[in-house]
């Protein structure tokens, strides 16, 4: 996850953003090891393969117990909520 980290940041900030975010003490740690260039026709083809993968897809916003940006708190989190026979009730 560092390195993919280091490489992203090439495009958000400077490589000394990237040392600071990475905790490096050294600079040439961070560009020599963590942060990798990506050929621009490679990240074309990764991003058309993600994209004919993903195609038709949306993400099953009421399974996940979202609404709009409003997020419910998990009934288990809730202090009134206790379990009756194995099923998490709200009391």
């Amino acid at each position: 996850m560092r390195r993919t980290l280091g490489t992203d940041m090439q495009h958000h900030g400077t490589l000394k953003d990237t040392q600071g975010i990475l905790w490096h003490a050294s600079i040439r740690t961070t560009g020599d090891i963590y942060v990798q260039s990506i050929d621009a026709s490679v990240q074309q083809a990764v991003n058309s393969r993600t994209t004919a993968v993903l195609e038709g897809f949306t993400a099953p916003v009421e399974e996940m117990g979202l609404e709009g940006r409003n997020i419910r708190r998990p009934a288990a989190r809730r202090s009134s909520a206790k379990l009756e026979e194995g099923v998490l009730v709200s009391v």
